[in-house]
């Protein structure tokens, strides 16, 4: 199992629907090596802001990994980005690695295997869960470690392609010309 959805479902575990309707805006993620359990903890939690803290271990209980999400109320969210404008898509733009529209029914199946309850990522025009993206990129990289600081600027839609870019030190995600995500890669 991709490491990043074990640490997804200790996140849904520990959530238990309490943040449904939220959406994430930052995540902090290290793997080195294998992940078999994992379990999350708040750090802060707020009305309209949740910061959750997912530790990963390895099948000898040592640490593993480590996943720091920062969660926003969508309608808090949606109304801060009002007037902003865009991402640029020149700082976005770098040499192309890979292409992907992700399908109701692989929604629907992340959201089965971690037990993500968020509304946001079912309906007529569900959300990507952004976790997800993150783990198709983990499939797609074949490292077995990362060290990445992710922000999202917008949320990705289903049956909407993303095309997904890097530079040495930058992974971005463009769904209809607007820069979704931002992965910074760390030194590890």
């Amino acid at each position: 199992m991709n490491n990043i959805i074990v640490l997804a479902s200790a996140l849904a575990a520990f959530n238990n629907g309490m943040y449904d309707g939220f959406l994430i805006g930052k995540i902090r993620l290290y793997i080195e090596g294998t992940i078999a359990a994992a379990k999350a903890t708040a750090v802060k939690q707020k009305p309209n802001l949740a910061q959750l803290f997912v530790v990963g271990q390895n099948g000898q209980g040592e640490q593993s990994g480590t996943m720091e999400v920062l969660l926003v109320n969508s309608r808090n969210a949606v109304q801060a980005a009002k007037g902003k404008p865009p991402v640029s898509l020149q700082h976005c733009r770098h040499s192309e690695i890979v292409r992907h529209q992700f399908s109701k029914a692989e929604i629907t199946n992340y959201l089965s295997q971690v037990q993500d309850t968020n509304p946001i990522h079912k309906g007529e025009k569900p959300v990507v869960p952004g976790i997800l993206l993150l783990a198709f990129l983990y499939d797609n990289w074949k490292a077995a470690s990362v060290n990445w600081e992710v922000r999202f600027y917008s949320p990705c839609f289903a049956e909407e392609e993303i095309s997904w870019y890097a530079s040495e030190k930058q992974i971005t995600g463009v769904q209809n010309q607007v820069c979704c995500v931002m992965i910074t890669l760390k030194d590890r």
